[in-house]
C-alpha cells in the first residue's frame, strides 16, 4: 500500500505477526544446526545429566533438519518432540522414513517412525523426560512429556562426505589465522 507524505511516497510494509516463544524457538534450531555445521556438536552433549544428549535428523524427503533430545539404548535410539513445530515437522516420516543422523559420535543413515502411543508410553514410563531432557531443562519444560511425540530411530549405516556435520569446521581455522596475524601486525607496531 502507497501512501503520499510531505517528502514523497513512501511504502508501508506489513510483516507477519510471530510470537516471541516461535521466533526463539526457531533462532534456537538454527542456532544449534549452525553449530553441529561448524563441528562443535560434542559440545552439546558434554553435560547430559543436566542438558540432555542432542542429536539432529535430516529427513531424506524435504532435506530439513531437526535437533532434538534423545535416549539411546541397546543400540536403539528415541527422540522426543515436543514443540508444536517440531511436531508439523516430524509429519514427513509418514511419508518416507529414510533419515540421517547426527551425533557426537558420528554421522548416520537410519530410518526412522513415529511410536504409537502404547509403545511411547511404554519408554516415557521407562525414562522419564529427565533422561531426555537433562535435570535442567526438564525443570524449564516440565509438561514436555504431556503434549510430545517419541521418533524410534535405527541406524543403518555410516555416512561420509561433504553436506554433514563439520562441513563448515573450516571457519575455525580461518579465524584463527585472522587473529594471529592481527595479533602479529600489533606487536610488531608495538615494537616500532
Amino acid at each position: 500500500m502507497t501512501q503520499e507524505s510531505s517528502s514523497g511516497p513512501f511504502i508501508r510494509i506489513r510483516l507477519p505477526q510471530i510470537s516471541r516463544e516461535t521466533l526463539l524457538g526457531k533462532l534456537g534450531r538454527n542456532a544449534e544446526i549452525w553449530i553441529w555445521k561448524t563441528g562443535l556438536g560434542k559440545i552439546l552433549n558434554s553435560y547430559p545429566a543436566g542438558f540432555g544428549k542432542r542429536l539432529v535428523l535430516q529427513f531424506a524427503a524435504n532435506g530439513r533438519q531437526l535437533p532434538l533430545p534423545y535416549v539411546e539404548t541397546a543400540g536403539a535410539l528415541y527422540a522426543l518432540v515436543s514443540t508444536e513445530e517440531e511436531m508439523q515437522d516430524i509429519q514427513v516420516l509418514i511419508a518416507d522414513s529414510a533419515v540421517q543422523i547426527w551425533m557426537s559420535t558420528g554421522w548416520f543413515s537410519g530410518n526412522a517412525r513415529i511410536l504409537p502411543d502404547q509403545e511411547q508410553n511404554e519408554i516415557l514410563y521407562t525414562f522419564p523426560p529427565e533422561a531426555f531432557l537433562g535435570s535442567w531443562n526438564s525443570q524449564r519444560r516440565a509438561s514436555a512429556a504431556d503434549r510430545s511425540l517419541l521418533v524410534a530411530i535405527r541406524r543403518t549405516a555410516p555416512c561420509t562426505g561433504e553436506n554433514g556435520p563439520g562441513q563448515y569446521s573450516w571457519v575455525w581455522a580461518v579465524t584463527t589465522l585472522f587473529f594471529f596475524f592481527s595479533w602479529l601486525k600489533k606487536s610488531f607496531r608495538t615494537k616500532k
